[in-house]
């Protein structure tokens, strides 16, 4: 018989530890995922309900700010259409997101250096496909009378710097068609937000923030427009429970994350495939609570 070498007393004390070892990792796993599975209980509320905001319409089936935009966000079941708007060298409120007309229309002015009347026709659908030739820029005031009784609007607020008054024709188209419990004025312009809340308190405002930077919460207004990446579990709690701030995210697309972020509590939902959200939350509806507990707990430990 072969002597043992000097490698095996070694391999022999080493293996009757690793029953040990391997039943220790499976227990700190085990209490990880039941701690985890608490927090979850704690903080989900099954009978929560989010909101679809489609991002300047449904912007992935029809281009972004326009009307074709807002009708595919009604077919699509969206709550809301996110828009944006800025002033025309006239003073005429169109929907715009960009500063100038080269990406959408091939014009290479800017929106403040120009007409209603220079742009009205303008093609703006070509760009996103042949199917559009023809689709013009809309004012506020289209978008609004299309989107009465089928869907609410969030209407951020762009400043350029050259706006003369944005926020006071605004407001006053809004109030002109009875729109104010129709829709929302966001912005990443805090005083902006102020002004619309000085001529017209009964306005819902939402304060943009693209990145975690002072105390966001000391914002004067009823909802946080957030970036994606600075929204935590944390942060939604700040928002509801101390600051009583409803709490919006953008721009959630994949179904990983809209599943994720619906189980955070998130209030409002921006994404570029509004049709995709609305199937994900209908088809959740269908769940017991114990398939959405576990359903949640997976996409917890999954980030």
């Amino acid at each position: 018989m072969k002597p043992p070498s000097a490698a095996e007393p070694a391999q022999n004390l080493v293996q009757p530890s690793q029953p040990k070892l391997v039943w220790g990792i499976a227990i700190i796993a085990l209490v990880f995922t039941m701690i985890s599975s608490y927090l979850v209980i704690e903080n989900i509320d099954f009978d929560h309900k989010v909101a679809v905001t489609a991002h300047r319409g449904s912007s992935k089936h029809a281009p972004e700010n326009t009307l074709s935009a807002v009708r595919r966000a009604i077919e699509d079941g969206a709550d809301f259409v996110e828009i944006d708007v800025q002033e025309t060298a006239d003073g005429v409120v169109v929907l715009l997101h960009d500063t100038d007309l080269m990406r959408l229309a091939g014009v290479n002015k800017k929106i403040w250096e120009v007409t209603y009347n220079e742009i009205k026709s303008l093609d703006a659908g070509s760009w996103f496909s042949k199917k559009f030739k023809g689709e013009h820029i809309p004012t506020l005031t289209e978008t609004l009378e299309l989107s009465r009784n089928n869907i609410k609007l969030n209407i951020e607020l762009k400043f350029n710097g050259h706006e003369k008054q944005l926020v006071e024709r605004v407001v006053k188209i809004i109030q002109d068609h009875n729109f104010e419990s129709q829709c929302v004025i966001s912005s990443l312009n805090n005083a902006g937000l102020q002004k619309v809340r000085s001529l017209n308190p009964d306005l819902q405002t939402g304060y943009i923030v693209a990145r975690s930077i002072g105390n966001m919460f000391s914002a004067d207004s009823d909802f946080l427009s957030l970036a994606s990446n600075i929204v935590t579990t944390d942060v939604v709690a700040a928002a509801g429970k101390k600051n009583k701030k409803q709490v919006h995210v953008w721009t959630i697309n994949s179904p990983a994350d809209m599943s994720y972020f619906i189980d955070l509590g998130i209030d409002n939902i921006i994404t570029d495939y509004p049709a995709r959200l609305v199937a994900m939350i209908k088809e959740r509806q269908t769940y017991s609570d114990v398939e959405k507990l576990l359903l949640a707990t997976a996409n917890r430990l999954k980030r």
